[in-house]
């Protein structure tokens, strides 16, 4: 999909939830369900599957018509995937909200046509700030405390910080920025 289709979603779609995939272990229905390193971004028209590529060291962002689960049924034959709902605690009471702000990193091993890059972090219209870190050993982690994490910028790599605001009439990019 390319990174400057993901940022023309981002800039035109409503954000209505965060989802994550979770196994359920069969024999015991009762017992927490393990989630997953993949998040899906439920816009308008779909979602964005934010995925870690690079052996955690960078995300493959890209738009998708729904959540297939058939590839992890066929990862996880012994386990039920179900979809769960966790924009709750990203979005709070809000159904659906715009994207004001996007910041996100760059490194040696960013792609961006294929839509790779090293860290991603969204403003929302409410105040809500939702970070998408890579270097997570299960997959991409999900936050929404604090400034970027500073392995996400810091490190023998060389980074660079790129931001995009969006306004009614497109995207604004401050003088400088990438």
């Amino acid at each position: 999909m390319g990174w400057p289709l993901v940022l023309g979603v981002l800039e035109r779609e409503r954000l209505h939830d965060i989802v994550v995939v979770a196994l359920r272990d069969p024999d015991g229905p009762d017992e927490p369900a393990s989630a997953l390193g993949d998040v899906f971004v439920q816009v308008d028209s779909g979602f964005l599957e934010i995925t870690s590529v690079g052996n955690h060291g960078g995300m493959l962002v890209r738009h998708l018509d729904r959540i297939d689960l058939a590839g992890y049924r066929a990862e996880f034959p012994d386990d039920v995937p179900i979809p769960v709902a966790i924009g709750s605690h990203f979005l709070g009471g809000a159904f659906a909200v715009r994207c004001l702000r996007v910041e996100y990193t760059t490194d040696v091993d960013s792609d961006l046509a294929r839509g790779v890059v090293r860290g991603l972090e969204l403003f929302l219209e409410h105040g809500q700030r939702i970070v998408f870190d890579p270097l997570n050993t299960w997959g991409v982690r999900v936050g929404n405390t604090g400034a970027w994490p500073s392995r996400v910028q810091d490190g023998p790599w060389p980074v660079q910080r790129h931001t995009v605001s969006f306004s009614r009439s497109g995207p604004v990019r401050p003088p400088g920025a990438g």
